[in-house]
């Protein structure tokens, strides 16, 4: 059999200029880099298992003054309603404040180093007379009073609230670091005291890290803003973490000295170098 080597270079061209062959390389050239440029190697020396890339992640968790970042407040925001529908809570019509033009608003964000994709997020919201926190609303329901005892403590009083993570950045604990994170640069925005009305599914997030029922209302529990789910309103020393576990304490403590830091992560298997960037 005769080969026709230029129908031949002809069909290779084709399969190469093809969306399916450009595609599947982009995805072998991808995975090469990555895998080189982390390290993501097997080490004989080391007792750690071999790492597969597909479960390694390298991420960065910045804090961020929401005024200055509008844009990425704005994405902030889309991906936190998304998040929110996904686990069938509809409060789009209750976020209505465009919370980014808040001098007292902070975001802690996560995005992929490599891909510039925003994963996750969570922010810090200081009260003062002319930006009342959202936990306000709650607490007014039950404990009209409590308003002026909330503005007693303007400019060191903190809520948390707004904590989501995309679905593909899930399972490697990035929940509670962000709320390490929080407690770690509380003290530097002047917060003593955070507050936060988690739900149902992250609120152990939230006990575990030392937060304490706030001793008000009908046991500190209120209906949401979405007519169903029931809130629980939550505080924490965000100074002396008096309630937090020792081994908890060290991690937020690190942070607090080395705001700049690179450390790998192991949680369910995955691997996710983060680079912290908590300075302002």
């Amino acid at each position: 059999m005769k080969l026709n080597l230029k129908k031949i270079i002809a069909y290779t061209k084709r399969k190469w200029n093809s969306k399916k062959s450009k595609h599947r390389m982009k995805q072998v050239l991808t995975t090469m880099f990555y895998s080189i440029k982390e390290n993501v190697v097997y080490d004989p020396f080391s007792l750690m298992q071999k790492v597969r890339w597909q479960r390694y992640m390298h991420l960065r968790i910045r804090l961020l003054k929401t005024t200055s970042h509008q844009d990425i407040a704005r994405e902030f925001h889309k991906c936190y309603i998304d998040v929110l529908n996904e686990f069938g809570i509809n409060i789009v019509d209750s976020i209505k404040g465009e919370w980014w033009h808040n001098p007292l608003d902070y975001m802690i964000v996560i995005e992929d180093v490599y891909t510039g994709e925003l994963a996750g997020g969570i922010r810090i919201t200081v009260v003062d007379r002319e930006h009342p926190i959202p936990i306000e609303k709650l607490l007014i329901q039950q404990s009209p009073e409590i308003v002026e005892r909330v503005h007693k403590w303007d400019n060191i009083l903190g809520e948390v609230c707004s904590l989501w993570l995309k679905k593909k950045f899930s399972e490697r604990g990035l929940a509670q670091i962000l709320n390490l994170c929080v407690l770690s640069v509380a003290e530097k925005l002047r917060v003593k005291v955070l507050c936060a009305t988690p739900p149902p599914h992250t609120r152990p997030i939230f006990e575990m890290l030392g937060y304490s029922r706030i001793r008000i209302g009908n046991n500190a529990e209120y209906l949401s803003s979405d007519g169903i789910t029931m809130a629980v309103a939550l505080e924490i020393d965000a100074v002396n973490l008096s309630d937090t576990a020792e081994n908890i304490k060290e991690k937020i403590i690190s942070l607090r000295e080395q705001p700049v830091q690179k450390i790998k992560e192991f949680c369910n298997g995955y691997v996710t170098k983060i680079d912290y960037k908590l300075r302002l």
